[in-house]
């Protein structure tokens, strides 16, 4: 009993598989990378950018499915060399109450909190909670497509302590020429431990670092296996700027001693580069979990 964690790199639309030594129980999926450019390097005004993640389970594997959208006005579209590094960790071989490892069925609009509460809690347990990003969707809202300027998302959870319920929240924007703001959605995954007592096999750091930046683990976890997820990102030309789209990319990734790295550009076939790049994250550590008392 315990966790198993992957990450590998998937077609923008395509398949792949993850390989469980054991039976798995729980699992949440997110990004941890993506990749996305126009065909033939070409470079163009955007109409809609999405991804969304799926899977289905066949016996000790799971079947992971990629979606990604990147188009103007439906002339240019994605090239098949984009790609997307999708992590999954899960709890495996027995069952864990206290633990909730779910990607909640309906994607969460920016502009309205249209979300089921995802658990419910008991009050006098301490919670350790924590979102991921598994996908997002964003497109203007008339039949233009436009330069982009800015491209924002956040994903997080309110906890709402009067009727012990968590519900998914997404803060997110897509801004192009002439001010024009995009329809948007995500998607997230949620980690949470719910235990009458902290544990030391469950460890998560969180970061905001700019293009380039790297941190370290904390605490320091002897032995620990790591898995990273983004939870946002935030990637933006200077104010008033706008600049058709070649390629956008974003991504968190962990090295077996728990140093963390964070990368995201978006740019035109100019020498026109996002001046603000910043990625949003959160990387899990953990070892076996010790048995309880008998």
């Amino acid at each position: 009993m315990g966790f198993e964690s992957y990450c590998s790199e998937f077609p923008a639309n395509g398949e792949g598989t993850f390989t469980f030594k054991k039976k798995v129980m729980k699992h949440v999926l997110g990004i941890s990378r993506f990749d996305l450019k126009f065909a033939k390097g070409e470079h163009h005004n955007v109409k809609k950018l999405r991804i969304s993640l799926g899977y289905h389970k066949l016996g000790d594997q799971f079947i992971v499915t990629t979606n990604a959208t990147l188009d103007d006005d439906s002339r240019h579209h994605i090239a098949p060399e984009s790609k997307i590094n999708v992590s999954i960790l899960a709890w495996v071989d027995g069952d864990y109450e206290a633990l909730t490892l779910v990607n909640p069925p309906l994607p969460i609009s920016n502009t309205a909190n249209d979300s089921n509460p995802v658990r419910v809690y008991q009050l006098d347990r301490p919670v350790f909670r924590q979102t991921v990003l598994s996908g997002f969707d964003f497109s203007f809202p008339d039949d233009n497509d436009r330069e982009l300027q800015q491209l924002t998302i956040a994903v997080g959870s309110n906890f709402n302590a009067a009727t012990a319920t968590v519900t998914p929240t997404v803060t997110a924007a897509m801004i192009g020429g002439h001010s024009k703001v995009a329809t948007c959605y995500g998607d997230c995954g949620l980690v949470d431990l719910c235990e009458p007592k902290p544990v030391d096999w469950l460890h998560a750091t969180s970061y905001n670092l700019s293009h380039g930046g790297t941190c370290r683990f904390d605490p320091a976890t002897s032995g620990a296996h790591y898995i990273a997820f983004m939870t946002g990102f935030d990637i933006r030309y200077a104010n008033g700027q706008y600049h058709k789209l070649r390629e956008i990319e974003a991504s968190v990734a962990v090295h077996s001693d728990g140093l963390t790295e964070v990368k995201a550009t978006m740019e035109d076939n100019g020498k026109n580069r996002a001046t603000t790049a910043r990625v949003a994250g959160v990387t899990f550590a953990y070892t076996a979990p010790k048995p309880k008392p008998s």
